[in-house]
């Protein structure tokens, strides 16, 4: 959970409060956590991070891991979230070779 050297560990690095929360919020799941599932932590009065369940298995590079209908899941999730007028949004990119 939280792998060693992309964009989630970096998250963990500058953001450990949002690390510890997630882990709080997934501690019910007792095992795999489900895909398509959404988990939201809290930095600041205007900044979260919304920690998006799309991949499945971890490890070095081999079967492509992440699931694209899991991704539209979370995102459409993410999406019916922002409702408010005026919120602004940002997403790490998703680099073709890892998305398939």
């Amino acid at each position: 959970m939280w792998g060693g050297g992309g964009f989630a560990s970096s998250v963990r690095r500058k953001y450990p409060g949002a690390f510890e929360d997630f882990k709080r919020q997934v501690s019910a799941t007792q095992g795999e956590l489900p895909l398509g599932e959404v988990y939201t932590s809290t930095l600041a009065d205007e900044l979260q991070i919304v920690h998006m369940v799309a991949q499945r298995g971890i490890g070095e590079r081999g079967p492509q891991r992440v699931r694209l209908s899991a991704l539209s899941t979370c995102l459409s999730k993410w999406g019916r979230s922002l409702g408010t007028p005026g919120r602004v949004s940002i997403c790490p990119e998703l680099a073709p070779a890892t998305v398939a």
